[in-house]
């Protein structure tokens, strides 16, 4: 199998995590946002946990702090 069909035949499985990663991240930052940062975390583990998404450690913390910032942020935290 060629390194083109390797990355065809994951592609699914890559757009399906990333659509699960995208919608707990959309949720908990509906009900989390500017909460402690703690708090933020917990919820996005419980998502990520109940959803089976893995995420790096760093992108969690990432994330958890971006959605705990009292100020409204885009995708890429920058301030909307």
């Amino acid at each position: 199998m060629s390194g083109t069909d390797d990355y065809e035949s994951a592609m699914p499985v890559v757009k399906e995590n990333l659509a699960k990663f995208e919608a707990a991240l959309a949720c908990v930052r509906e009900s989390h946002r500017g909460q402690d940062i703690d708090a933020v975390r917990n919820a996005l583990v419980e998502r990520f946990t109940a959803d089976q998404v893995e995420v790096w450690s760093e992108v969690l913390e990432d994330a958890a702090r971006l959605i705990s910032e009292p100020r409204s942020t885009d995708a890429c935290g920058w301030a909307a």
